[in-house]
């Protein structure tokens, strides 16, 4: 009954003043709407030709949501335009082209990421390592120096096989 009313009353009162207060800003920063309206549609513009950053999921573990497909393709353009038209060196092309793809494209599949493959590596490692390495600190010293030399070399190789491969 009286609750009920009175925080519908309490909620129509925050409605009015909220809205008001940002009447109130949008006419000091920008005089009218209709310069407001066109900020935003600039804004909109300069944000497809900077790229959308990739949106993060509510948990961890849930999959990073597609990028709009506007943004995908001025992606793919700016790929192929820094590929094909840009007079540099093949090297300095696949930085500029990386940056690109990094700034508007999403990322590898998580199965071809080096990040997850380390990490498949060194879980791998370790679900065999006996429980005597974990109980004794010299040993487990040693064991990790040598999974940290193993990882470091092992993700070295594969780097310069990618390099190579891409020259």
């Amino acid at each position: 009954g009286k609750h009920t009313i009175f925080a519908e009353m309490i909620g129509q009162a925050v409605y009015e003043a909220t809205s008001k207060a940002i009447m109130t800003n949008i006419l000091y920063l920008h005089y009218n709407y209709a310069t407001y309206t066109i900020h935003r549609w600039f804004r909109t513009f300069l944000g497809l030709l900077m790229g959308a950053m990739p949106l993060i999921p509510p948990k961890p573990m849930m999959p990073i949501p597609r990028a709009p497909l506007n943004v995908v393709f001025m992606g793919v353009a700016k790929v192929l335009i820094i590929y094909f038209f840009v007079p540099l060196p093949d090297k300095a092309k696949l930085l500029f082209a990386a940056v690109a793809w990094d700034r508007y494209l999403r990322e590898p599949p998580l199965t071809f990421h080096p990040v997850c493959i380390a990490g498949s590596m060194i879980s791998a490692c370790l679900s065999r390592t006996p429980d005597r390495v974990y109980n004794n600190p010299l040993l487990g010293f040693t064991c990790g120096s040598v999974l940290l030399i193993f990882m470091f070399f092992t993700m070295t190789l594969g780097a310069w096989a990618f390099n190579e491969c891409v020259d």
